[in-house]
């Protein structure tokens, strides 16, 4: 009898540990559909607090786990993602796709240049990851639901923004499942027409996993201002995605962008100026 109970207690054991093991796949999120509104680009832009200049470019879209598989000695989701994508402009796509989604972990990337040393940054751009990619829509939206994977990379990338010569505040949090950063970077750029300006790049980045790792709520926003005794301005820049219970009607699109040449051009206005780089990392 003592033998039998050692051996249930061992297996016992074995099965609550059996999730946690490389090589496991749950299986019951196959079959769910989960609804997304997203806002790739919004913008606001400001000169001497004058006049407000907005810009939006916003859809939705669904995605249905397909199935749950081991390839290759990874955990796979298949997917199918139907609804509104993005590339410079929104299009229809119906898709399917799969994740290797325990190698995603959330974590993020600041880079600087510096190059008079004097502690202000002429350049300052800020990577995401998992981020929203249009060759791969369904990729940000599930992570590794094992909470404790997430903290070497995430607790590196504070350590390194931290130790920015040009970083003037920092706060930052993340745990089961959700995650916050308030980085502030003190910034100049020298303008042709307003001359020196001195200012900060905020970001302020959030997001929120449910405990199968799917995404619920997440958004990146850069906020850049610069000033002199002569000029001031202010550009504010947000990319957001939502989980929502349904569709409420379609894309959108606001402002002055209402053609891809616009378009075109917001999306190189938003890599260089504000300097967001949403990224890839496998």
């Amino acid at each position: 009898m003592k033998q039998q109970n050692k051996a249930l207690s061992i297996f016992t054991c074995l099965f609550i540990l059996l999730p946690l093991l490389p090589g496991y796949v749950t299986a019951d999120i196959t079959g769910n559909t989960y609804w997304f509104s997203a806002t790739w680009l919004n913008q606001t832009y400001q000169e001497n607090l004058g006049e407000e200049f907005k810009s939006s470019v916003s859809g939705e879209f669904k995605i249905t786990v397909l199935n749950a598989i081991e390839a290759g000695g990874d955990d796979v989701y298949e997917y199918n993602f139907q609804g509104f994508s993005w590339y410079r402009v929104p299009y229809y796509l119906n898709v399917t796709s799969d994740v290797e989604f325990q190698e995603n972990k959330v974590s993020f990337e600041i880079e600087t240049e510096d190059e008079d040393e004097d502690n202000r940054a002429e350049t300052a751009e800020l990577a995401l990851f998992p981020s929203f990619q249009h060759h791969h829509p369904g990729h940000m939206f599930f992570v590794n639901p094992i909470w404790s994977t997430h903290n070497t990379g995430w607790e590196s990338a504070v350590n390194e923004a931290q130790n920015d010569n040009t970083t003037a505040e920092l706060t930052e949090s993340s745990g089961e499942g959700s995650f916050s950063l308030r980085l502030v970077i003190d910034i100049e750029s020298d303008s042709e027409d307003e001359g020196q300006l001195n200012g900060t790049r905020t970001f302020d980045f959030t997001a929120s996993y449910d405990s199968d790792g799917i995404l619920t709520n997440w958004e990146s926003t850069a906020t850049t201002r610069l000033s002199n005794e002569n000029h001031t301005s202010r550009h504010i820049l947000t990319e957001k995605y939502s989980r929502t219970t349904g569709p409420s009607g379609g894309f959108g699109i606001g402002g002055d962008t209402a053609t891809a040449l616009g378009f075109i051009g917001v999306a190189a206005v938003a890599g260089i100026v504000v300097g967001v780089i949403l990224g890839k990392r496998y």
